[in-house]
């Protein structure tokens, strides 16, 4: 079985760039805000945010800013925990396998293009490859 996900969002954070096992791992959060009218006619915000992790064989650290959207291919999971006031909450998280940069990078109020556009997609580790480890969440 292979459950996949897509994702379409802006990063919430720059990505941190971590040491594990001798491999590079991005770790970098992900959100989608969809717009829609309530019962009431309300115009209502709903956020959706995604903890991202990755190996970093192309050296993408550098373009993965806060504010970049990115379209993510992965394996999501779920992680079940409780919070300081000792409610059960939940946060979706995927293992990314591949990473394309959308748009372009404002700067100075001008829509540039982003350095690694001719890049169109990143792959990390594939899913069950028996050489890689499982990505470290």
């Amino acid at each position: 079985m292979l459950l996949k996900m897509q994702v379409i969002g802006n990063l919430g954070r720059d990505a941190s760039l971590k040491d594990f096992n001798g491999k590079k791992v991005l770790n970098f959060s992900v959100a989608h805000t969809e717009k829609f009218k309530n019962r009431d006619g309300v115009v209502t915000e709903k956020t959706t945010w995604v903890e991202c992790s990755m190996w970093d064989k192309e050296g993408l650290a550098p373009y993965l800013k806060q504010g970049q959207l990115v379209h993510l291919d992965g394996t999501p999971s779920v992680n079940a925990f409780e919070t300081k006031e000792g409610k059960p909450a939940a946060s979706l998280r995927l293992a990314v396998f591949g990473l394309q940069l959308l748009g372009g990078k404002k700067e100075d109020g001008k829509h540039a293009p982003s350095p690694t556009a001719s890049v169109p997609v990143a792959h990390a580790a594939p899913v069950g490859n028996p050489d890689d480890d499982d990505l470290p969440f």
